[in-house]
C-alpha cells in the first residue's frame, strides 16, 4: 500500500490521506515554503521546514502495516508532528540530506539561515533519535553523511535500480537519426530537471568545454528546463524537459559521452540511466556519483572540481566510448537492476520483522 500527497491514478493500492483539500491544501503548501521569504538562499535552493503537513498519520493505523517505508515527504506532505505519531518499525530511504540539515535539502545555507533555523535542526535530530528508524542511503557518500551526524543510527546502503528493459542499448546512428541529429556528429550530452541549479555544476562544465577541441564535428546536446546558453567552440541544441522514459533512453543512446558535473548528488540517476544505454559517463570523483561510474572502466571520474581534468575525461571517454559503453551496460545489469534493489529491500524488511 502506498500513501501519496496527490493521487493521479485509479490504483486501489495507492491512497491519499490529506486532512485538508482544495484551497486549504494549497495554503498549507505555501506555509511550508514560508522560509523562502525569510532566507535569501531559499529563493534558489530547495528548502522545507517539515512543520506543516497535510497527511493524517491515523490512516496508517487503519491500514495496520508491519513496516512503514518513507521516501521524500516534504512540500507540505508529512509534518514532523505527524511523523512523531508513527509508532511502527520505519525504513526511511533518503534522497537528499534534508534529514541532517535545518532547511536545505543539500546546502547548509548561509550564516543567517543557520542562525535563525538552528532550532529546527535540533528538533529534527531529537525526533530521529527517539524513533525506530532504519535509514537507507542510495550511495556510500550519503550513508557516511548520515553516520557523521547520527553516529548511533542504523544505516544501510542500497543503490537505486532502474528498468533495464526501458533503458537499453540502441544503435547510436539510428538513435541520432530518430532525434533529427547528424549521424556522424559526436554528441556530448548533459541534462537535469533544471540545468541552472547550482549544485548540478553546469558552470563547471561550461568552463571545461571552453577549451575543448575535438577533430570531429561535435554537438552539446542538453535536456531539462532553462537551457544552457554560452559561447562555446561547438553548437548547443536543447531538447527541453523530457518526461517520457522511452524518449530519454533514446537520447542517452544517441550520445557518445554523458557529462554529470554535479557538486553534490545523493545518487546520480542520470549517470546510471546513461550507462544502462551503453554511454560512457564523465563525473567528478565526489558524492553519490562515484558509486555508479567506475573510473577507467565505464567512464571517467575527474578530480573534484578541476575543470581541466573534467575536460580530459571528456576526451578520454570520446576515445573509448564503445569499450566503456559495453562495460557500463554490463555493470548496470549485474548491480543496478530493479530486481537487485528489491531483493536487498526484502532482506532488510525480513530482518526487521524477525527482530
Amino acid at each position: 500500500m502506498m500513501a501519496v500527497q496527490r493521487k493521479f491514478s485509479s490504483d486501489d493500492e495507492v491512497i491519499t490521506s490529506n486532512r485538508v483539500k482544495g484551497f486549504l491544501l494549497l495554503l498549507m503548501i505555501l506555509l511550508e515554503r514560508l522560509p523562502a521569504f525569510l532566507v535569501r538562499e531559499c529563493w534558489n535552493e530547495k528548502c522545507s521546514t517539515g512543520l506543516v503537513g497535510t497527511f493524517d498519520a491515523r490512516s496508517i493505523r487503519r491500514i495496520e502495516p508491519d513496516i512503514v517505508h518513507l521516501h521524500w515527504f516534504n512540500s507540505g506532505f508529512i509534518s514532523l508532528k505527524q511523523l512523531r505519531k508513527i509508532n511502527l518499525p520505519t525504513v526511511w530511504t533518503l534522497h537528499d540530506v534534508w534529514a541532517l540539515r535545518s532547511l536545505f535539502h543539500y546546502d547548509n545555507g548561509g550564516w543567517w539561515a543557520r542562525l535563525i533555523f538552528s532550532w529546527l535542526k535540533r528538533k529534527k535530530l531529537r525526533l530521529w533519535a527517539t524513533k525506530n528508524i532504519t535509514f537507507v542511503a542510495p550511495s556510500e557518500w550519503l550513508a557516511q553523511q548520515i553516520k557523521a551526524v547520527l553516529p548511533s543510527a542504523v544505516v544501510h546502503c542500497i543503490h537505486h535500480g532502474i528498468d533495464t528493459k526501458i533503458f537499453k542499448v540502441r544503435d547510436k546512428k539510428a538513435a541520432k537519426k530518430e532525434l533529427g541529429l547528424d549521424q556522424y556528429e559526436r554528441i556530448i550530452l548533459v541534462g537535469a530537471v533544471d540545468l541552472t541549479e547550482d549544485r548540478k555544476g553546469y558552470g563547471l562544465l561550461l568552463k571545461a568545454l571552453q577549451d575543448l577541441r575535438v577533430r570531429e564535428k561535435t554537438l552539446l546536446l542538453t535536456f531539462g528546463k532553462n537551457p544552457l546558453v554560452s559561447a562555446l567552440p561547438m553548437p548547443i541544441k536543447s531538447i527541453g524537459l523530457v518526461n517520457e522514459e522511452d524518449r530519454l533512453s533514446l537520447i542517452y543512446s544517441a550520445a557518445d559521452v554523458m557529462c554529470v558535473p554535479s557538486k553534490q548528488e545523493a545518487f546520480g540517476l542520470t549517470a546510471l540511466e546513461a550507462q544502462a544505454c551503453g554511454t560512457a559517463v564523465v563525473a567528478f570523483n565526489a558524492t553519490g556519483v562515484k558509486d555508479i561510474v567506475k573510473h577507467g572502466h565505464t567512464g571517467y571520474l575527474a578530480e573534484p572540481y578541476s575543470t581541466d581534468d573534467f575536460k580530459n575525461g571528456i576526451y578520454h571517454c570520446l576515445n573509448n566510448s564503445y569499450k566503456y559503453g559495453q562495460a557500463a551496460r554490463k555493470m548496470v545489469e549485474e548491480h543496478f537492476s530493479i530486481s537487485s534493489m528489491t531483493n536487498r529491500y526484502l532482506v532488510l524488511y525480513s530482518s526487521l520483522l524477525n527482530q
